[in-house]
């Protein structure tokens, strides 16, 4: 019995299906970047964002707080919902209502209201980890898993040297309302669309973790 033989179409698609992964771990990476520099951008503006809301220091930690009190819950969540739905759908979702929880945060007129965005923020922001590590494990093979995650957690640590290094400037200039603002339009770019051509077939998605 000959053994099969690869022909043209197969091998065209396993390349489209190797370069196709890279596109997948960068808007996962952009995601988590994005959703990281939400989180800690309450950092950097809560002393203008305090003396604009008339709220004293000892208060602004409140926000971080609510952040968190959603992002762990959303962790949890976002794991289970990641493999019932996919990671493609929970990034997207996570994403799109990160952004509009980040964009409302700019107006936010008082405390009571900052907390409730703060915790749809972080009920929003958490479940990009489970979903780009599952969008990882489905189109990286095996023994390549260990560079592409390595790869996705870098997003969180440039996070840091851009939220450190290039907000301090900004809210000089803009504000801590147009931060919010910005970042919330900045957050729907990089969620996974059909343009991208992420609406990849399951024998692509195949092709792509036996190369």
């Amino acid at each position: 019995m000959q053994a099969a033989i690869p022909t043209p179409t197969g091998c065209s698609e396993q390349a489209e299906a190797a370069r196709f992964r890279w596109v997948i771990l960068f808007f996962a990476w952009a995601g988590l970047m994005l959703s990281t520099v939400c989180r800690l951008a309450w950092g950097t503006v809560a002393l203008p964002a305090g003396q604009s809301l008339g709220l004293p220091i000892a208060a602004l930690g409140v926000f971080v707080t609510a952040f968190y009190a959603g992002y762990v819950l959303s962790n949890v969540v976002g794991g289970v919902t990641t493999d019932r739905i996919g990671g493609r759908i929970t990034l997207s979702v996570s994403l799109f209502g990160l952004a509009v929880a980040t964009f409302c945060f700019g107006y936010t007129p008082s405390l009571a209201v900052g907390l409730v965005l703060q915790c749809i923020m972080g009920l929003t922001a958490g479940a990009d980890y489970a979903a780009g590590v599952k969008l990882v494990s489905t189109w990286f093979a095996r023994h390549e898993r260990g560079r592409a995650v390595g790869l996705l957690m870098s997003a969180s640590s440039i996070a840091v040297i851009v939220t450190n290094a290039g907000l301090p400037g900004v809210v000089t200039q803009l504000g801590w309302r147009n931060i919010y603002h910005g970042l919330g339009i900045c957050a729907p770019h990089a969620v996974p669309s059909r343009r991208t051509g992420f609406r990849k077939t399951d024998d692509l998605r195949y092709r792509a973790r036996t190369l």
